[in-house]
């Protein structure tokens, strides 16, 4: 898909979708590295064509027209969370005149911030009243530090973001630890937006540690990062530099998250095939061998049979050699007469021996036969 969607002029998600749409299968993840590797693997034929050939039109995106990184608005430096307007150092005349890009999608200034956000400055704000209405020194030293710019355009980002997600249907949340989250087609995808921080050397005489060697330090420069685990390139972090702001690279990080979205729900589908081998393998296997114990019990009854049927003949003899001697079959012994004696004798014989029968009542018996179904099988 990443390298045929641009000859086409579009993305991989764009052509997912129109696969998916014209019910045209695509090799999935992991498809291409198993190939690489030697290994097996499937891919659905194309579907039959119901009627005459389906015309299937793709429209290349419009190249984009370079521009400059547009530089950060003075008005970061207001407090959002106030919503003081006049705080602001542009003229109206001036702000009239300016005309966002298509392409930019942050706002100068947050007037109605996503509910998220609001959520945010209002509970920071909170903590701060509370702060600094409580007497207690240890709470008023761990209250929240003021908003800084920083914090301001990160917040400007993520309004721009989280709606342009829900925008195309996606459901943005946080999770109970503050992990950003969005839901795409079934799929959730963590992740974050961050300031970038770096490793310094601690100067001596800060009241570290002796073994504190290093200390880290924020950068100033904003890192959107994807938490989830995805296969290949997709778990890269975007790092914006003083050329290329996180503001220009949000319709990328969008892309991204979507793209992302359809490597989880190949992911998924190859998952449960790949379960479905597995369990139809393991079926498989305990089914083999259940009928090789089945097959191993019933030769162990074939061969008691046979000792039986040895053992009946032989007792069979004895009983004529027994009864060939004169003898009172009227005599009782022990409640039965010797007759009586005589005929136990012989059914005993008889219940010893299932030839009799003839080929059917002895595989009648072999059929009653079977070995256990291990849990495995079901």
């Amino acid at each position: 898909m990443s390298r045929l969607a641009p000859e086409l002029g579009i993305d991989g998600v764009k052509l997912a979708a129109i696969c998916r749409e014209h019910r045209i299968p695509y090799p999935g993840s992991g498809y291409w590295s198993r190939i690489s590797m030697g290994r097996d693997a499937e891919l659905p034929p194309l579907p039959e064509i119901d009627g005459e050939d389906p015309l299937i039109t793709i429209a290349p995106k419009p190249p984009k027209r370079p521009r400059a990184p547009e530089a950060i608005s003075p008005l970061a430096q207001v407090n959002e969370a106030t919503g003081d307007e006049s705080a602001s150092p542009v003229a109206p005349q001036e702000a009239q005149s300016k005309t966002p890009s298509p392409a930019s999608m942050v706002k100068d200034r947050l007037v109605k911030p996503h509910p998220l956000i609001a959520g945010w400055i209002a509970d920071h704000e909170r903590r701060r009243r509370e702060a600094k209405t409580n007497r207690d020194p240890w709470s008023y030293r761990t209250a929240p530090e003021p908003h800084t710019d920083l914090d301001r355009r990160r917040f400007r980002i993520l309004d721009a973001l989280f709606r342009a997600l829900e925008a195309r249907g996606a459901k943005v949340s946080e999770s109970a630890q503050g992990q950003l989250s969005v839901t795409i087609d079934g799929q959730t995808i963590e992740f974050q937006v961050r300031e970038k921080a770096r490793q310094v050397k601690v100067v001596e005489g800060e009241g570290r540690s002796a073994y504190t060697r290093t200390k880290l330090v924020g950068t100033g420069k904003l890192t959107f990062a994807i938490k989830t685990y995805l296969r290949g390139r997709h778990n890269e972090e975007r790092l914006e530099t003083d050329k290329k702001p996180l503001e220009t690279q949000l319709p990328a990080i969008i892309d991204r998250l979507f793209e992302g979205a359809v490597i989880l729900k190949d992911w998924e589908e190859e998952r449960a095939r790949e379960h479905q081998r597995y369990e139809a393998e393991r079926k498989r296997r305990a089914e083999l061998q259940r009928v090789a114990e089945e097959n191993e019990k019933r030769q162990a009854k074939l061969a008691e049979l046979a000792g039986n049927w040895q053992t009946a003949q032989t007792m069979r003899a004895f009983i004529e050699a027994v009864k060939a001697v004169p003898h009172d079959a009227n005599a009782t012994i022990a409640d039965k007469s010797v007759a009586d004696w005589l005929t136990w004798a012989e059914e005993t014989a008889d219940s010893l021996d299932v030839s009799g029968g003839g080929p059917q009542r002895l595989f009648e018996v072999l059929g009653t036969v079977k070995a256990a179904r291990s849990a495995w099988s079901v």
